[in-house]
């Protein structure tokens, strides 16, 4: 490999007051080497590895199997954490007076899908919250 840095650490793509930040230095080869970021971070680092892939930036260097495997690794971890939040933003959904019909529409599976969902997250729940979870699923 011959550019080990992160195309990041490049430049402008440098985070704010020129601090580089986890996200930006990481030797990403897996998911579980992406250090907790937002998804628009690792969505951006996503970007920086694909752009560098399809030749748009040169100034990172040659292209590398190494930018591919942190791409793919990247958009898994960005996977995870959006399907990881999806109960929570069920439950927003039914606080505000949605219904199962549009969270279902919204998830693109059917109403008893989404219930189903919710109702497995909510068993995780402590005994107070899981029954709140269940009086909201309920209306």
């Amino acid at each position: 490999m011959a550019n080990q840095h992160p195309p990041s650490q490049e430049g402008s793509n440098v985070p704010s007051e020129g601090r580089p930040r986890a996200i930006d230095t990481a030797t990403i080869g897996t998911p579980t080497d992406v250090p907790p970021a937002s998804v628009t971070d690792m969505a951006d680092r996503r970007d920086r590895h694909s752009a560098r892939l399809a030749g748009a930036v040169t100034a990172w260097g040659t292209p590398e199997a190494s930018d591919a495997i942190a791409a793919l690794a990247l958009g898994v971890a960005i996977s995870r954490a959006v399907t990881q939040d999806q109960p929570l933003l069920i439950q927003e959904a039914l606080r505000h007076g949605s219904t199962w019909d549009r969270i279902a529409a919204a998830l693109d599976v059917s109403p008893a899908d989404a219930r189903a969902l919710y109702a497995t997250w909510s068993e995780s729940l402590a005994p107070e919250e899981r029954e709140e979870a269940r009086h909201l699923a309920d209306q």
